[in-house]
């Protein structure tokens, strides 16, 4: 695709500025670990499905305009779904790709969904196995040299794409930023960068990017596949430990690009399991990730336990 061949459909969103009209070459080897499609096959009990793809408007990018694909997971997140949307739709960059997988809510989130439903590329409603399950559908439907993802209880800022264009190269295998913390009533936000990644990298403590803020390179899923949805909180810490592992590497900034609430499933107790799980995977020895474990477990106590700054 040339800039010749796109269109504006609708100048007042950042995913409706750039589309064309018929599906592109998403370039994607013939070798690659997950399939790319259009539309996700017919299931029973779809609780509904829509966007600009079923009105025959795509997307697609150029060397001078890299297309961006963000992917939204939803369950029953209503409360700060809206925010999530319009951080996407309202970006300061003008190719984005947005995909919103709803894995069947019944607390009004589809309705949401549906109203902003003509500036969404594709969204679809139906059950399904968990968070990376709903993340990988959404990998298989992108088109974008770039993949990212924003869930439903945070929210990008508006400047976010605009800053990972102007770092984004062909053979840059992902672009890393920081991100706001946003906690519990009281509590003062925090900011979060990337570490740097050391030599060793059995010597890894946790995750080491902010991942609302990790735009992945597409070639990266492609080489070594999706999310392992035998996890249930951390698949998001195997897949970057595996891509880490593989030998990709990017570049970190320190600059904002997202804002993460800190209210899902990565902040139960619970996760320190998989997180030990996963170091142990990567070639952490056992005993040293059962006292990471315990470290993190103590700390996240006093956390709970020490009244807010005032």
């Amino acid at each position: 695709m040339t800039t010749e061949d796109a269109f504006c459909l609708d100048s007042e969103f950042s995913t409706t500025r750039l589309v064309v009209d018929s599906p592109q070459q998403s370039g994607q080897s013939s070798v690659s670990q997950f399939e790319s499609r259009l539309f996700l096959p017919k299931i029973d009990g779809r609780q509904g499905e829509g966007g600009l793809r079923y009105q025959g408007y795509f997307k697609c990018g150029t060397p001078q305009k890299p297309l961006f694909t963000i992917i939204t997971t939803v369950f029953n997140g209503s409360l700060h779904l809206e925010r999530s949307i319009q951080s996407v739709i309202n970006q300061q960059y003008d190719n984005i790709e947005y995909i919103v997988v709803d894995g069947g809510s019944s607390d009004g989130s589809v309705e949401i969904i549906k109203k902003y439903e003509h500036a969404i590329d594709l969204w679809v409603s139906e059950r399904d196995a968990g968070i990376y399950d709903a993340m990988n559908k959404g990998v298989s439907l992108s088109s974008g040299d770039m993949i990212s993802f924003i869930n439903s209880d945070d929210w990008l800022e508006p400047d976010c794409l605009k800053h990972v264009a102007k770092h984004y190269d062909e053979k840059v295998d992902y672009v890393a930023g920081s991100i706001n913390v946003i906690p519990g009533k009281g509590k003062k936000k925090a900011r979060v960068s990337p570490v740097s990644i050391p030599a060793k990298l059995s010597s890894l403590k946790g995750m080491p990017f902010p991942h609302p803020a990790l735009f992945v390179n597409r070639r990266v899923f492609s080489e070594i596949g999706l999310f392992d949805k035998r996890f249930r909180i951390a698949g998001d810490l195997e897949f970057v430990y595996r891509m880490l592992h593989a030998g990709f590497q990017g570049s970190h900034h320190e600059k904002v690009l997202a804002n993460f609430r800190l209210e899902g499933v990565s902040n139960r107790f619970s996760s320190g399991n998989e997180t030990r799980k996963v170091e142990r995977m990567y070639g952490l020895p056992v005993l040293t990730a059962y006292y990471r474990q315990f470290h993190r477990i103590v700390r996240r106590v006093l956390k709970r336990i020490t009244p807010p700054f005032q």
